[in-house]
């Protein structure tokens, strides 16, 4: 345009018929016309500043290829994105912003991601450029999940880190690698192969459970390939918790890209792109109202990077007064001013095989647990005998069997929102005793125990998704499979914890006591005797309270222990832990219980209670079983009105002068112990 006016400069002057005059109109419209230009040019590099490439963001001179903590650096060189908006030219401060890093000293600063959750919120993201070829990367991060943050009972996860890939021929759905959280766990995520044929998708719980309220340093080693020379490693807290060799790109997408690095927060189940979607939307567990994480430093680091190199890097001075933890020092995990929040106990629920639905039992059942739901818990612990399990000892069998009862058992609490946490009883390794071809089914069925059960796979090599450990707020959870090999009255099984699970119980209880308030274990034998039974083989833990496994215990300072097996009530307090014996056998008992904890910094509340039950007169069929539940269960409509009541509560205070068990009454009373 302003050329256009140079050419034309002379007949614009004779058209004003003075050289003189005619040159200062030129030279006032060039201004003006420059001055347009200029706006123009300066609100295009305001609406693209934020996409960046790769060599105007990484130094590739340098081990260390980009490196980011968000002090006098901002957003620079990072791409912003909210909801389905990408590219942003700025951030929305309710949603994406620069704040003091929780916990950390010296000035140290923090990207908060926020998500509120209202239909179509559901991203707040910074992303780095793709890089063009499979390249070896090293990664570092440091991520925080505020001690708010509520475990989310619904399906959907949370992504926190993310590697995705460059669309080429196909659009890549999911990212090639992903970092993030699945109720109370962290979960590992890649998807590669060939999107266009559906692509390979793998789900790799961690064995390290979800911290709240602390710093948590984040290392990734990556060659990132669609072939057998794919390298990925990931380290937690100096930990390693992944090394996996193989493809893990796309690679037929028609490009060939290194992923690019997302993080901060994506709840995929709030983008209601679909109708699917916005039915689950609809029908979802209230109680979230939002998402929020924060980081801290981001480095990359190219082939010649080493783990010292990110490590080193990641290193932070903690304020000893807050939440926040290195990587060599965590401190308590709770604070000051924690909310009260509860979870229930039901073990030897149902103790039979029971389709979903049942005829006849789904009225009073849906009570049962509709009522555990109505005490808001956390979760439910269930510590064993879930379901009749006399299914042979040929794996088909087992299997069969398997698949058969246990996705029902499952769906039973997903569908009334409540997140169960299962032992493993003896009767899901096909019942007492255990001889010969009996002893030799047990890995079967401990196998079709963790296929369907799919508990956190973090316990001894031997024992992964049968005993198992979880953090939940200010309390640590231990649930240990009592079911070991040995001598006993039960044949080739020993019910107790013994050598290496002996040994990963105490690292874990070691590693978590200074850091939580209390510390709770489930098992599904009673260690402290005598305790009452019903209709039960009453299998006791071996060498009771001289075995190594309570001296444990002790030694740690376990507070409660929860167990099953007897179908009665016992409640017993000896050397500071409460053992807390009791449950179900629906369609046997006539008095189902269960149990509500509240759990406080410094105390725990345990009431037991109980509802009256009427049995039908016939009998269920049950495999290799002479003798089923009953065919009908029922509770009348006066007694949902009363609910479940009370048969018993005591208080586990804990002061600077010792525990104390407070105010006991019915069950807990140890003048009503057997």
């Amino acid at each position: 345009m302003a050329l256009t006016i140079i050419l034309f400069g002379d007949e614009i002057v004779r058209m004003l018929g003075d050289m003189r005059l005619g040159k200062i109109v030129i030279l006032l419209l060039f201004t003006l016309i420059s001055g347009v230009l200029s706006k123009e040019v300066s609100l295009n590099e305001e609406a693209s500043e934020r996409r960046f490439s790769a060599r105007q963001v990484f130094d590739y001179n340098q081990p260390i290829l980009f490196e980011s903590d968000f002090g006098g650096q901002g957003f620079n060189k990072w791409k912003l994105s909210e909801d389905d908006r990408y590219g942003l030219a700025q951030a929305n401060p309710d949603r994406l912003r620069i704040v003091d890093a929780p916990g950390m000293v010296g000035g140290i600063q923090a990207v908060r991601f926020f998500v509120p959750r209202k239909p179509n919120s559901f991203r707040t993201e910074i992303s780095l450029p793709s890089e063009k070829g499979f390249n070896e990367r090293w990664y570092g991060i440091l991520s925080y999940v505020p001690q708010n943050w509520k475990v989310d009972p619904n399906e959907a996860s949370d992504i926190l880190i993310q590697w995705h890939a460059i669309p080429g021929n196909w659009r890549s759905t999911y990212p090639n690698l992903s970092i993030r959280i699945n109720n109370s766990n962290w979960q590992v995520g890649q998807n590669f192969g060939s999107p266009q044929k559906n692509p390979e998708r793998k789900i790799h719980n961690l064995d390290t459970p979800l911290e709240l309220g602390e710093w948590v340093a984040w290392i990734i080693h990556a060659n990132w390939s669609p072939g057998k020379d794919g390298l990925l490693r990931i380290w937690k807290e100096g930990e390693q918790v992944l090394d996996k060799r193989g493809a893990n790109v796309y690679g037929t997408i028609g490009k060939e890209y290194t992923p690019y690095l997302k993080t901060g927060i994506y709840h995929p189940e709030w983008n209601l792109n679909s109708d699917a979607r916005k039915k689950r939307y609809e029908a979802e567990i209230p109680g979230i109202s939002k998402k929020e994480t924060y980081v801290c430093k981001v480095i990359v680091g190219g082939e010649n990077a080493t783990y010292e190199m990110i490590a080193s890097r990641l290193a932070f001075k903690k304020d000893e007064h807050s939440e926040a933890n290195s990587l060599s020092e965590k401190p308590k995990a709770i604070r000051d001013g924690l909310k009260p929040w509860s979870f229930v106990s039901i073990p030897d629920f149902l103790n039979f095989d029971i389709e979903y639905p049942q005829k006849g039992w789904e009225d009073a059942l849906g009570f049962i647990v509709g009522s555990m739901k109505k005490e808001n818990p956390a979760f439910a612990m269930v510590a064993g005998d879930l379901v009749m399990g006399h299914w042979g000892t040929q794996k088909q069998d087992i299997d069969k069997w398997a698949e058969k009862y246990y996705p029902g058992w499952v769906q039973r609490f997903k569908e009334h929102g409540l997140k169960v946490y299962a032992a493993l009883g003896d009767h899901e390794i096909r019942d007492n005793p255990w001889r010969g071809t009996a002893a030799d089914a047990v890995p079967f069925y401990k196998d079709a125990f963790r296929r369907y059960l799919k508990m956190p796979p973090n316990g001894p090599d031997h024992m992964k998704g049968t005993a198992f450990y979880w953090l939940h707020q200010n309390v640590l959870f231990v649930s240990v499979d009592v079911f070991e090999e040995g001598q006993s009255k039960q044949g080739e099984i020993a019910a107790g914890v013994t050598g290496k699970q002996l040994e990963w119980f105490e690292r874990v209880v070691r590693k978590y006591r200074p850091k939580v308030d209390h510390i709770v274990v489930m098992g599904h034998t009673p260690i402290l005797r005598p305790v009452r039974t019903f209709s039960s083989s009453g299998m006791l833990t071996v060498k009771g309270r001289d075995s190594d496994f309570w001296k444990t215990m002790v030694q740690y300072g376990v507070d409660l222990y929860l167990c099953g097996e007897v179908h009665a009530v016992t409640c017993t307090q000896k050397d500071g832990i409460q053992q807390v014996a009791h449950g179900g056998l629906i369609g046997r008992t006539t008095k189902p219980n269960y149990m509500v904890v509240t759990v406080h910094d410094d105390k725990l509340e345990l009431n037991l209670k109980e509802i009256d039950l009427i049995n039908g007169t016939g009998r269920l069929w049950q495999k290799d079983k002479s003798k089923g539940p009953w065919d009908t269960i029922t509770i009348t409509k006066e007694r949902k009105k009363r609910g479940f009541t009370s048969i018993g509560k005591v208080t586990i205070n804990k002061q600077e002068d010792g525990k104390r068990f407070d105010a006991p009454t019915g069950f807990f009373l140890e003048k009503d112990n057997p």
